[in-house]
């Protein structure tokens, strides 16, 4: 079902596949200024990652060839130290395009050139952004391994913040799994450690994934109360692309609920974030869920305005996956109006 794949899709951002440390976005005109005066050195590569994460959620197409440029000249000039981060950048740039296979096989690479380091913090990241993208291709029992495999990498090495997200990894494919009890136990666990890292943004994604679980269980009390307070720590800290999962998510609560004009409001809250940020494959689904929600009232002509929307926005960035999904709901709108002959 269409709302499945939403939820499931909302709950892999709370989770997140992540960036390395130390990458951070900067204006994307004034990185290409700075990159076109710059020899092949560490500094151009460190310039080319910056580059990968401005781009990556409009453009991941163009993301993934500067990252490719900037694993050549890493190679090229033995930069091991930012290797790894090429790798990871290359990652996020096939998951943001929808290349999920290449995907997994570029954080493979993440977690070699980190192992060859010893950076064994990155190691616990690239097992945990492989497990992410299972989670898309709906690879369980590979994504709770990989989970694993990365939990005990980080408590080798006392890493407390990636212990507290592994639970939380966890206890989100205990949740796809229907293992509900388990899936609290894992995430309250994660809680805790966030709370005590006086984290609060770590505390409210899991809040928000916590939500997730009582919405599994059709708790929606308890899934409102925790959705709430997510929303309220990220709006707080001004943290729009978590506040824009926050409404999402209360979004799909009142959908369940078949409340479809609250829904509409949250949808369009976040949709108006996702635009903001320019995160096309986010805005592509937002534009697919509304359309569901046009189609659940019956109005289908505005629900086919909103899937020829996503079918655009998932092809500009050539999400073929995404795409294929969005002409299959096109398709089905057009019948029940009778357009097809």
């Amino acid at each position: 079902m269409r709302v499945t794949r939403t939820l499931q899709f909302m709950a892999l951002l709370a989770i997140g596949v992540m960036a390395s440390p130390g990458i951070h976005s900067q204006n994307t005109d004034s990185l290409r200024k700075v990159l076109a005066t710059q020899p092949n050195d560490s500094n151009k590569v460190k310039t080319l990652l910056k580059l990968v994460e401005s781009v990556m959620y409009d453009n991941p197409d163009s993301a993934s060839q500067i990252a490719q440029r900037a694993i050549s000249i890493s190679q090229e000039k033995s930069y091991l130290q930012l290797l790894p981060k090429a790798y990871n950048g290359l990652g996020m740039a096939h998951y943001n395009a929808g290349k999920y296979h290449e995907s997994i096989e570029a954080f493979g690479q993440y977690y070699e050139a980190s192992k060859k380091i010893g950076n064994k913090v990155n190691m616990g990241f690239a097992k945990n952004n492989q497990g992410n993208v299972y989670i898309e291709l709906g690879k369980y029992d590979s994504t709770l391994l990989l989970y694993k495999e990365a939990l005990e990498i980080r408590k080798s090495i006392n890493d407390t913040f990636g212990i507290a997200q592994s639970y939380n990894n966890l206890g989100y494919v205990s949740k796809e799994i229907g293992d509900y009890d388990k899936a609290v136990e894992y995430m309250l666990l994660a809680l805790r450690q966030f709370e005590k890292l006086n984290n609060q943004s770590a505390v409210a994604v899991t809040c928000n994934t916590i939500g997730q679980v009582y919405l599994k269980k059709s708790d929606f009390k308890q899934a409102h109360a925790y959705f709430r307070r997510a929303q309220a720590t990220f709006a707080q800290l001004k943290d729009d692309r978590n506040l824009a999962i926050s409404l999402h998510s209360i979004g799909n609560m009142y959908l369940l609920q078949e409340r479809y004009d609250s829904t509409l409001v949250y949808y369009s809250q976040a949709l108006s974030l996702y635009e903001k940020q320019k995160d096309v494959r986010q805005m592509a689904l937002m534009y697919s869920n509304l359309g569901d929600v046009k189609q659940k009232q019956g109005l289908h002509k505005d629900a086919q305005g909103y899937f020829r929307k996503a079918i655009e926005l998932n092809r500009s960035i050539g999400n073929a996956r995404g795409l294929s999904q969005e002409l299959i709901a096109y398709a089905s709108s057009l019948l029940k109006t009778q357009q097809v002959p």
